[in-house]
C-alpha cells in the first residue's frame, strides 16, 4: 500500500501552494485494505523540525518521538573562532570530518550504525532508541517518568558521532517553554533579553520552579563551553549505557574526546585549570575554549564584555532550539535602578539586588522590566575542577555558566552568576574546568 498525504495550503487539491515560516501539523488516521488501522504506520512527533539542537524536550507521556541523527547540534558551520582569530590556525570545528560527509556539522546516514542510550537520571525515562537510516532519524519512546537523559549515534567501530540531551518533561514542550517560562529582562546597557525562568533540565512543577524542581534528576552541570550535560544524579539501567566518570584533562585531544565520550569529566587542579589541559594563556587551543559557546572576550582585566555574542550560536551550544546560553550582562538585569553598575566583577551586592524574601535553599529575585514574574536562582552546587567531585549539593553555592571568557589576561577563567547565603554576584571568574548548570536566553 502507498498512501500519499496532501500538503496544501487549505482544502483545494489544486493548489499547492504552503506558507513560509509557517508550521503545519497533519493528523492522518490510515486505514488499511480491510478499514482497520495499519500498523505498519507509527505516529512519530519529530522534534527537530522546529530547529535543531543539541537538547530536545519531550513532553508526552507514553509517546513515540524522533529527531535529526544526521546534523551535529543546530547545524552552524560557521567557524566562530577562525573568524575571531583570523590567520591564526584557530578552528571550533570538529578536526575529524566523518567520513564521505561534506562537512565538519553532517554526519552522513550510512556512517551511523546505531543509536543508544548513553544514561538516564531514572530508570524509565526513555526507551526503545533506535536510528532509521533510511529516514535519518533517531527514534525513542517515552514512560511516565521525568528527568534528563543522553542519546549518541555511533560507527560500526563503537566511535560515537554525536550525543543530544533529552529533556523528559512533564507536559513543556518547545512551544510553551518559549510562552510560559521567559522572564523579560533589562541589562546594565538597556537592552532587553529574556531569561528562561529554570536552568537547562530543571522540572516544570511551579513557576517559578521549586528546589524539588532544580535538583537531584533535575540538576544538570556543564563544563564551560561544552555541549553535553553531567547529571546530578542518575541510573543505568542496561548494559550499553556508561557509568559516569571523570579522568584528568587529556590535553587539546580532549577537544574532540569530549565529542566521542560525552560522559566523561575531564578535571585539572592546575593551570591552566581548563578541561583543555593545553589550552593555556594566549594558546591556539585557549583561543579556540574562548569561542566555543559563539563568545568571545576581547576585553582586558575584570572588564564584562561590553559586545556579548560576538558571533551566532555554535554547534556546541546545549541550548534547545531559539535559545542560547546566557550572554555575560544578563543578571545586571536584577540590579536595584539606584546602583550605578560599571562593567567590572562584583563579588557582593546583596544590598543592590531585588530580592524577595531570604535565602532557601537559593534566592528569589526579579527585574524591573518584569515585575511580576519571579526568578528562582537555585544552590545547586557544583562539580570540583579537582576531580569532578560534586560539593555543597542543594545547601549553599550557587553558580551558573555564562557564554564569555573572563578577559584577555585570564588563563583559566570564564564568566558566571554566583550566589551564597548572604551573598550575591552578578559576576564573577572561576576556573573552566567546573561542572555549573547553564541558564539560557531567547536568541
Amino acid at each position: 500500500m502507498t498512501y500519499v498525504i496532501y500538503l496544501g495550503d487549505g482544502y483545494d487539491v489544486n493548489n499547492y501552494d504552503v506558507q513560509r515560516n509557517h508550521s503545519y501539523q497533519i493528523i492522518a488516521n490510515i486505514k488499511g485494505k480491510n478499514t482497520t488501522s495499519d500498523l505498519r504506520v507509527t505516529d512519530y512527533i519529530n522534534l527537530s523540525a522546529d530547529g535543531l539542537a543539541n537538547c530536545y524536550l519531550a513532553s508526552k507521556d507514553n509517546h513515540k518521538y524522533c529527531f535529526n541523527g544526521t546534523v551535529r547540534g543546530n547545524g552552524n558551520a560557521e567557524d566562530h573562532a577562525a573568524l575571531q582569530y583570523p590567520g591564526q590556525g584557530v578552528s571550533l570545528m570538529p578536526s575529524k570530518v566523518v567520513d564521505s560527509a561534506p562537512d565538519a556539522v553532517t554526519i552522513p546516514a550510512g556512517e551511523i550504525k546505531e543509536a543508544f542510550l548513553v544514561w538516564e537520571t531514572a530508570a524509565g525515562i526513555i526507551s526503545n532508541v533506535k536510528w532509521n537510516e533510511a529516514s535519518g532519524r533517531v527514534n525513542f519512546e517515552t514512560g511516565t517518568v521525568k528527568g534528563n537523559a543522553m542519546i549518541a549515534v555511533r560507527n560500526a567501530s563503537g566511535k560515537i558521532l554525536w550525543s543530544w540531551h533529552i529533556w523528559r518533561t512533564n507536559g513543556v514542550g518547545l512551544k510553551e517553554l518559549d510562552e510560559s517560562y521567559k522572564v523579560k529582562m533589562q541589562t546594565s546597557n538597556k537592552r532587553f533579553i529574556y531569561v528562561m525562568d529554570r536552568n537547562i533540565g530543571s522540572n516544570f512543577v511551579s513557576i517559578p520552579p521549586s528546589y524539588a524542581d532544580c535538583t537531584g534528576g533535575n540538576g544538570l552541570y556543564y563544563q564551560f563551553g561544552r555541549k553535553d550535560p553531567f547529571p546530578g544524579t542518575y541510573s543505568s539501567t542496561t548494559g550499553e549505557q556508561h557509568k559516569f566518570s571523570n579522568t584528568p584533562s587529556p590535553g587539546s585531544t580532549a577537544f574532540m574526546l569530549s565529542i566521542e565520550k560525552p560522559f566523561l569529566f575531564y578535571w585539572l587542579n592546575s593551570v591552566p585549570y581548563n578541561w583543555i589541559s593545553s589550552a593555556k594563556l594566549n594558546s591556539t587551543d585557549w583561543k579556540m575554549s574562548n569561542c566555543l559557546w559563539g563568545d568571545n572576550s576581547k576585553n582586558s582585566g575584570n572588564i564584562i564584555d561590553q559586545e556579548p555574542w560576538d558571533g551566532k550560536k555554535t554547534i556546541y551550544d546545549p541550548s534547545p532550539a531559539g535559545w542560547r546560553v546566557a550572554p555575560a550582562d544578563t543578571w545586571t538585569g536584577i540590579l536595584k535602578s539606584n546602583y550605578s553598575f560599571n562593567n567590572t566583577f562584583v563579588s557582593n551586592l546583596f544590598n543592590y539586588i531585588n530580592v524577595v524574601g531570604g535565602f532557601s535553599n537559593g534566592y528569589t529575585v526579579y527585574s524591573v522590566a518584569d515585575e511580576n514574574r519571579y526568578i528562582y536562582l537555585c544552590a545547586t552546587g557544583y562539580y570540583g575542577y579537582d576531580g569532578g567531585t560534586q560539593v555543597s549539593y542543594g545547601k549553599e553555592y550557587g553558580y551558573g555558566w555564562l557564554s564569555s571568557p573572563g578577559g584577555s589576561d585570564s588563563t583559566d577563567a570564564a564568566y558566571l552568576s554566583i550566589f551564597r547565603v548572604s551573598l550575591i554576584g552578578i559576576v564573577g571568574k572561576m576556573y573552566r574546568a567546573f561542572g555549573f548548570p547553564v541558564r539560557c536566553v531567547k536568541e
